[in-house]
């Protein structure tokens, strides 16, 4: 039988089609998350249905959207089933281990027959208590590729002891029960996954782009400081950058932070708040603090600039602003959904902002 995933109607709510995967993040669960913006019926691969038949109903949702923007995403005539990218095969999925591979979603292998170079290749990263299907339902990424010629890499985070997955961002965050070493950091996994996945679909070398919500947020940061100069630019989707110092080498990247003014999860303005675990709590430097430590790692002045404000749907109003001065190609920019909350920042329609924007930033030549 397919999965379906159906849209609720203006009166539904997330319960009554099963609450999908927001309901698994337990930090946000506070808040409610944008409706799917399609209806979906495909039939998932044969590996993953009996894992479906053993676990909620809601998980049945999530796996047929992922299912989904993989078939979506296949443009002229080109039809591939989900792809798993390299490096990840055969990992175990046990707490403080290796994890689950990624999925390759947008195309399969690069050959003579079924071209994909000069493909755009975004990494996204999900957030604490989340996973690959729930950060690709919630930003409506099937129905960005089903528009857009670009390869996405979506990795899962560990396995804490209480079965939350999460991304080892340096010692902040966010192994909050010690499941690895302290000083523990997902970067360079992910740096080296990114790298063999680029070269293994011929994706386009000068837009690599990394996309991350609340701990993948974080990494995102990480990953910026420790890109080797292959990123393109970073979008941070409520998360901080705990790193107050420069990068190992000089970073020539464009930097962008989404975030609501009233996320109580990952704060907006310099706050601690209280976390799992024995820290019992994690201070956060803000969004404005973490875009001015890239403005001053760039190059850039310490000023901002605002720009035209950006609606999406009815309901949210984005501010924009930008830092002045940077040098030629790069840029540092601050969006701010107001009243927006911890997911807000992750609100389908403004994908296309975000892609619009990192669409507009490759890599600049040497």
């Amino acid at each position: 039988m397919p999965l379906i995933a159906q849209a609720p109607t203006a009166r539904q709510s997330w319960p009554a089609v099963g609450a999908a995967a927001v309901v698994r993040y337990t930090l946000a669960s506070m808040e409610q998350r944008a409706p799917p913006t399609a209806t979906i019926a495909v039939r998932a691969p044969r590996r993953w249905r009996g894992r479906a038949r053993r676990q909620r109903p809601s998980l049945l949702l999530t796996l047929a959207v992922v299912t989904a923007s993989c078939v979506g995403a296949a443009s002229e005539g080109e039809r591939h089933p989900p792809a798993r990218a390299p490096g990840g095969e055969g990992a175990a999925d046990q707490p403080g281990e290796g994890v689950a591979s990624p999925l390759l979603l947008g195309g399969g292998e690069s050959s003579p027959a079924v071209p994909r170079a000069k493909r755009p290749l975004l990494l996204l990263l999900h957030g604490y208590g989340a996973g690959p299907e729930s950060v690709v339902e919630g930003l409506g990424l099937a129905r960005l590729l089903s528009r857009q010629r670009l390869l996405a890499l979506v990795p899962a985070g560990r396995l804490d002891r209480h079965g939350q997955r999460f991304w080892r961002a340096g010692p902040a965050c966010c192994d909050f029960f010690s499941t690895g070493a302290a000083n523990a950091d997902d970067a360079p996994r992910l740096q080296a996954l990114l790298e063999q996945t680029w070269r293994a679909q011929r994706a386009d070398a000068r837009r690599l782009y990394v996309v991350g919500h609340s701990n993948g947020g974080h990494l995102a940061y990480r990953l910026a400081c420790a890109g080797g100069g292959r990123l393109a630019a970073v979008v941070s989707l409520a998360g901080a950058d705990f790193s107050k110092g420069p990068c190992p080498s000089p970073p020539r990247l464009s930097v962008l932070h989404v975030q609501g003014d009233r996320d109580p999860i990952v704060p907006y303005r310099p706050a601690c708040v209280p976390r799992p675990g024995p820290r019992n709590s994690l201070c956060y430097p803000g969004a404005e603090a973490s875009t001015r430590r890239w403005a001053l790692r760039l190059g850039c002045a310490a000023r901002r600039v605002a720009e035209a404000p950006l609606r999406v749907g009815a309901a949210l109003s984005v501010s924009r602003e930008h830092y002045a001065d940077c040098p030629p190609g790069l840029d540092v920019a601050l969006w701010t959904v107001r009243g927006g909350g911890h997911t807000t920042a992750t609100f389908a329609p403004l994908l296309d902002a975000i892609w619009a924007w990192l669409n507009a930033h490759p890599r600049p030549p040497p």
